[in-house]
């Protein structure tokens, strides 16, 4: 029996209409677990924002209810263990369940294992110490998890070279390190080894500890010379973007095809692995023959992935980094410090791949970089998706229309208002790629603003100019940011103002041929031609007969009312038949993987 087994028992053993968990350590987020209870039909619903609580539960439980219809169980998840402060209504007829960790690991200290990723409890689980048994220190349970995990002991490290093989061991494995582990490990290692290094940031980045190793590798002085190319070889580095090719590592292909082969893949396993994915796409763009055969094995596994799964993804927080694009104001909120000031550009229709390439063009060397991936919104509309940016919300509690734009100025300030930041420092810029970059930056300066949301369009207004593919919209970024310099010097001048900026997109875009338009429905916008939007389920069923245009989006619970998705299926969209395009709107991975990407001075 695992671990998601035992706490789905639990709540089988209490089964009702409602039921009400307290959840402080986040364990019923676990996809995996979300999937199994849907499949036992318990809809996992997390009460945080009343006002949002509310309107799901009144339109699509209680409402249900008093028409006398049926609904899948509900089970209101509390991130707090004290639920004094959960809705009457909705506690007095039920006794609450209680899921912790303490209770799942019994022999751990959970201070430590409330910071691993939920996945990892599976290898802990299989390893034991979860049955009754003495509990163990911070420190004992640090050193068990890390052997399990990671097969590394830093009380084993005896020479630099010892804590080489584990800095790049921890790497390898497919869990990034928590700040608290990484903590710890370095202060165990810099008693057994004197070194210079910054142990610290060499665990938790492996961009900076693989940039250490080809600094060792260009002295060729050391005699473990051999070892600093096997390690760069196994951490993938060999993998690098050039300005008209891409060469691939066998590790980044592997890293792939590991994906591909998971028996149960869940969002978090997209994400992690999203630069690689990234690259082999942009490899593809280069005709790299390999390359294409296995993104067209991305595309198919992917495909069915978000037909089953990507509703689940309403469920996970935005901490500690945003799963969704919504997601994205919020953890901008967490870890901002006060009176740090901040920017958020959204490069509208900038797809990961393209990121990627586009990098390289960016001297991005000398600040630091963290670079992540997050879901955009389905469908993937830059009304719908951007939107999601600017309010931090879910498309169903949009302020304003869905089919526009218009109301994101007045959604970003009122996200931060409801931060307590004083409306005289939000700031909002449409379309700040038409303005010279002194011209943005001066109006930046001129209102002192510590918290900015912006959008440019260039990479959006590329792709759908395109006549030649992929290819040639990354030669036209190139251009575009080699010859104007647009994008390095607005990088360079707000790092200059001491401002943090978070780049990310509200979606990319894929390549497809016209198949003609169903009848009656709504185009989400001009450029979305791979979406066509309904205003019921019955108009969707006339216009889209047994799914005879393309996909009906079945997880619509998250979008307004009235809005009712026909999807173009891959390589698809609804243009003139046999016309070929570049735009989004469904659900391809290029459309729907975008980068978030924080660059501080």
């Amino acid at each position: 029996m695992s671990w998601r087994e035992a706490l789905q028992r639990k709540i089988l053993a209490r089964l009702s209409r409602v039921m009400v968990a307290s959840d402080p350590d986040g364990l019923l987020l676990d996809e995996q677990l979300l999937v199994a209870l849907r499949e036992a039909d318990i809809m996992v619903l997390t009460y945080d924002d009343p006002i949002r609580f509310r309107l799901i539960y009144e339109e699509d439980f209680r409402g249900v209810w008093d028409r006398g219809a049926v609904t899948a169980h509900l089970l209101v998840r509390s991130a707090n263990f004290d639920l004094q402060h959960m809705p009457y209504d909705i506690t007095e007829r039920n006794e609450p369940l209680y899921l912790t960790l303490d209770q799942l690991f019994a022999q751990y200290d959970s201070r430590v294992l409330r910071e691993l990723d939920l996945r990892t409890y599976d290898a802990l689980w299989m390893a034991g110490h979860n049955g009754p048994g003495p509990r163990m220190s911070e420190e004992e349970t640090s050193r068990t998890i890390v052997r399990i995990l990671y097969a590394v002991d830093p009380f084993l490290v005896h020479s630099s070279d010892d804590l080489a093989a584990l800095i790049t061991r921890v790497h390898q494995g497919p869990w990034a390190l928590t700040p608290r582990l990484a903590q710890w490990m370095a202060a165990v290692a810099s008693h057994q080894v004197d070194v210079s290094w910054d142990l610290e940031d060499f665990l938790l980045s492996p961009c900076h500890w693989q940039e250490h190793l080809r600094q060792e590798l260009s002295g060729e002085t050391r005699p473990w010379i051999w070892q600093v190319r096997y390690w760069l070889h196994t951490l993938g580095a060999e993998t690098h973007v050039e300005r008209d090719a891409v060469v691939l590592s066998a590790p980044t292909v592997e890293h792939v095809g590991d994906l591909l082969n998971r028996m149960h893949t869940v969002g978090m396993d997209w994400l992690e692995t999203a630069y690689d994915v990234a690259t082999v796409y942009l490899a593809s763009y280069f005709n790299d023959a390999s390359a294409i055969a296995q993104i067209s094995n991305v595309d198919a596994a992917f495909h069915t992935w978000v037909l089953q799964d990507y509703g689940l993804l309403q469920s996970l927080p935005a901490l500690p980094q945003p799963k969704m694009v919504h997601h994205i104001p919020a953890w901008m909120g967490h870890t901002r410090h006060t009176e740090e000031k901040w920017v958020l550009l959204v490069m509208d229709g900038l797809s990961l791949p393209e990121w990627v390439y586009i990098r390289q063009f960016l001297a991005l060397d000398r600040y630091h970089l963290h670079e992540q991936a997050a879901f955009a919104w389905v469908p993937s509309l830059t009304s719908i998706s951007r939107q999601a940016i600017f309010s931090g919300r879910i498309p169903r509690e949009f302020l304003g229309s869905p089919y526009s734009t218009q109301g994101e100025a007045k959604a970003w300030q009122m996200f931060w208002q409801d931060q307590h930041e004083a409306q005289y420092q939000i700031g909002y810029h449409k379309t700040v790629d038409q303005m010279l970059p002194n011209e943005f930056l001066e109006w930046v300066d001129q209102h002192d603003f510590h918290l900015v949301g912006a959008v440019a369009n260039m990479a959006d207004n590329l792709a759908h100019a395109n006549q030649m593919g992929e290819k040639q919209i990354l030669m036209d970024l190139r251009h575009w940011i080699q010859e104007t310099e647009w994008l390095p010097r607005i990088i360079e001048g707000l790092m200059d103002r001491g401002y943090h900026l978070v780049l990310t997109s509200d979606h990319g875009h894929t390549p497809a041929i016209g198949v003609g338009k169903p009848q009656n429905g709504k185009l989400g916008e001009t450029k979305g031609e791979r979406a066509e939007i309904f205003e019921s389920a019955t108009l969707r069923q006339i216009g889209n007969p047994q799914e005879t245009w393309g996909i009906d989006w079945p997880w619509t619970a998250g979008l307004p009312a009235g809005m009712f998705p026909v999807l173009a299926r891959p390589h698809e969209a609804f243009v003139a038949k046999n016309s070929h395009v570049v735009s989004h709107g469904s659900i391809g991975w290029e459309e729907l993987v975008v980068p978030v990407v924080m660059i501080e001075p």
